[in-house]
């Protein structure tokens, strides 16, 4: 669900919230509109699903990390589930398919913070689950927007020599989770300009 009245609400602010909530996390989508999600999974018959995320250049805890899901038929479009999960330390994470989900081959994509989406084509779910869906994200999008180029530049750059808690800290522009933005994060954002996510 989304609410398109509150776009002004920074990220730094959604994050603030994701920490202290168990059930419960809020994220910006594709178009910049804050999203509540609620984990409250009453579906049980779904079949299980489980990977690990690398968070390429990330040297802080992968622990508490949120990485977008979206699961959609093999070759196909239309979104079918979308989850947002949350890593363990080890970037590991698991969720349970909607139930109306048979056993088959899907699309799943992963997407997180300032990374660059990526797909993992074609996958085969048996009826039993799906343990080997990982994925390694690219770091630099610090717009968000699933291309590395001259705008997450500019905002790397008003970043620039702040630290967690100064004003105008842009916690996506610390590429390398250090609680600064500093000249690792731009030699990041520099070995990606030009990529872009799947």
């Amino acid at each position: 669900m989304g609410f398109s009245d509150a776009k002004d609400v920074s990220l730094d602010k959604l994050n603030k919230w994701n920490k202290d909530k168990r059930f419960a996390r809020a994220y910006k989508d594709d178009e910049g509109d804050p999203v509540l999600e609620m984990d409250v999974d009453l579906d049980f018959a779904g079949i299980p699903v489980s990977g690990t995320v690398d968070l390429q250049n990330w040297s802080a805890s992968r622990a508490g990390q949120l990485v977008r899901i979206d699961v959609k038929a093999a070759g196909g479009f239309n979104l079918l589930t979308s989850r947002v999960v949350t890593l363990n330390a080890q970037g590991q994470y698991s969720f349970t398919l909607p139930s109306n989900l048979a056993a088959g081959n899907y699309d799943f994509y992963a997407k997180a913070s300032h990374w660059l989406t990526r797909k993992r084509a074609n996958v085969s779910v048996p009826a039993g689950g799906s343990t080997c869906n990982n994925f390694s994200l690219i770091n630099g999008d610090v717009d968000g927007d699933n291309e590395v180029t001259l705008a997450d530049f500019g905002l790397l750059s008003d970043s620039f020599g702040l630290v967690l808690g100064d004003s105008g800290y842009n916690a996506n522009a610390d590429l390398d989770g250090d609680s600064e933005v500093a000249l690792a994060d731009f030699g990041i954002l520099s070995a990606s300009f030009g990529e872009v996510g799947d």
